[in-house]
C-alpha cells in the first residue's frame, strides 16, 4: 500500500494518479469455465507498455464472487502490477512509451 496517512490521502491521489487510466477486463479460457490469468496478465502488460500508470480491474460484469477475488487479488494482477501499491510516482514505476 501506498504511505500516506489518511488526510493526506487526497493530496496523495492528485500527485500520483494523475493522466488516463487503462480498464483491464476479466478474459477467460477458451472453454469459458475459468478466468484466462495469462491472458489478464498481458494485458496488463500491454497498458504499461502503451504509458498507463495504473489500471481499473473492471469486475462489473458476469462474474462470481470467487472470480472477482482472483481478478483483484490473484497471482496475475499481483504480478504484474505489484509495482501499482509503492509509494514511487507512476513515472518512475512505468516509463512513458512512444506512440507511433
Amino acid at each position: 500500500m501506498p504511505a500516506y496517512q489518511r488526510k493526506d490521502a487526497r493530496a496523495w491521489a492528485r500527485e500520483h494518479l494523475t493522466g488516463c487510466s487503462a480498464v483491464t477486463i476479466p478474459s477467460y479460457s477458451a472453454d469459458l469455465k475459468k478466468l484466462n490469468e495469462r491472458g489478464i496478465r498481458h494485458d496488463i502488460t500491454l497498458a504499461r507498455e502503451f504509458g498507463y500508470s495504473y489500471t481499473l480491474l473492471c469486475a462489473e460484469v458476469a462474474i462470481t464472487p470467487e472470480e472477482n477475488a482472483q481478478m483483484t487479488a490473484g497471482p496475475a494482477t499481483r504480478r504484474a502490477a505489484s509495482s501499482a501499491c509503492s509509494s514511487t510516482p507512476p513515472s518512475a514505476r512505468w516509463p512513458r512509451t512512444s506512440r507511433r
